[in-house]
């Protein structure tokens, strides 16, 4: 297998090396899913002065208390957990993956949001020219996974030539030519390591409030 985005690991660790260098408490929030512990491992070596509370988002909890609110999971599940949060006195950072940096999150979030810290794979903005091709086929502007996924076809497109040009285009010979991948994307130069795994994937915080 191979991965064209940063994994579980990769996210967190990125995230937590930013939000904990001025974090007083931060919680991380169970979302039932196996991401969890990598946030969790991360999270309790880079905030090393107060730690990291694993909690329920269900809990009965005086959540005021919290400076960060870490979410590992889903986009609409967390902006449903969100909005339940800001009605229960939270006024701090939510802060989690990609997901957090979807059109989908912030159309369940709402506009009383407040402060969102997500982490991107890519650049700050794609290509002009991605961004308006893709708004005259889907109707919406791209959202944080478009560029990957252009990304991930180009390659695919690019193993499945060298295979051919070979005159072998079988899945063996494709996934050898992905092995020797070296192109330029969106999202920056993509390589994989002898595990499948992209080299130093471009990743990069952003904040929002509304």
């Amino acid at each position: 297998a191979f991965r064209l985005g940063p994994g579980d690991e990769d996210v967190a660790r990125t995230l937590a090396s930013y939000v904990c260098q001025g974090a007083t408490r931060v919680a991380l929030l169970e979302d039932g899913e196996r991401r969890e512990a990598s946030y969790l491992r991360a999270f309790q070596e880079h905030c090393a002065t107060g730690g990291v509370s694993l909690l329920s988002p269900g809990s009965q909890l005086a959540w005021d208390d919290y400076s960060v609110l870490i979410w590992p999971g889903e986009a609409v599940e967390g902006a449903v957990i969100l909005s339940r949060l800001r009605s229960s006195g939270f006024k701090g950072a939510f802060a989690g993956g990609m997901e957090l940096c979807s059109h989908h999150f912030k159309a369940f979030a709402g506009e009383k949001a407040g402060k969102v810290i997500c982490v991107l794979a890519g650049p700050a903005s794609p290509p002009h020219d991605f961004v308006t091709s893709y708004q005259s086929l889907a109707g919406t502007p791209p959202g944080p996974y478009a560029p990957l996924v252009y990304d991930a076809a180009q390659v695919i497109m690019a193993a499945i030539e060298e295979a051919a040009s070979n005159g072998h285009v079988t899945r063996e010979a494709v996934a050898e030519a992905l092995k020797r991948c070296s192109l330029e994307g969106l999202t920056g130069p993509i390589t994989f390591d002898e595990k499948g795994r992209r080299e130093n994937p471009p990743m990069r915080v952003q904040t929002a409030t509304w």
